[in-house]
């Protein structure tokens, strides 16, 4: 890894494929309902912009969006729903269903191959802020890896003495 990278990219994308997805359905300003994703207009299904997964998991999750149960999903509620999103964070799952449709990155790549590690918790949702210490602890090892620390233990000192001057000796370390 050669610069610091953090989980808020996938959150964020998360996020906003979500609340696009929202907007791009919604019909009522009242809120979305599920038959507005099940069954939307015939302009938006020949739209080429939508992404049918975000879509997807706004359905398959309606319940969990809709927190009063009154068959809508509102804006308060989507913006409360994104929100737990980030604080308590994300499953594999979701991770894989929200964040590889928009293309997959190292990072992505990087947290799904590492799950079990990065969920430092064992919760089964990562962070984004598990996600940054994984990624600074792996930025970590490779430093020490590259730069590995000096035992001054195993130095030796050594003077240079060809010059009769003792101001002209120089003192030098070799490990």
């Amino acid at each position: 890894m050669t610069s610091r990278m953090t989980g808020n990219s996938i959150f964020a994308s998360a996020i906003n494929s979500i609340k696009s997805s929202y907007y791009y359905f919604l019909q009522d300003a009242s809120g979305l309902t599920l038959d507005n994703l099940i069954n939307p207009p015939k302009e938006l299904k020949t739209n080429s912009y939508m992404n049918y997964n975000f879509s997807s998991y706004l359905t398959s999750n309606f319940s969990k969006f809709d927190l009063d149960g009154d068959g809508k999903i509102s804006e308060k509620e989507l913006n409360e729903y994104t929100t737990r999103m980030t604080t308590y964070g994300l499953t594999y799952n979701e991770l894989v269903q929200l964040c590889a449709q928009n293309g997959s990155s190292s990072l992505l790549e990087t947290v799904l191959n590492n799950f079990q590690d990065i969920d430092t918790n064992g919760d089964g949702r990562v962070t984004s802020g598990e996600i940054s210490a994984y990624t600074i602890d792996q930025e970590k090892e490779e430093m020490e890896k590259e730069y590995p620390k000096v035992d001054p233990n195993h130095m030796s000192v050594f003077y240079d003495t060809s010059s009769s001057s003792h101001d002209d000796v120089k003192k030098v370390s070799k490990s």
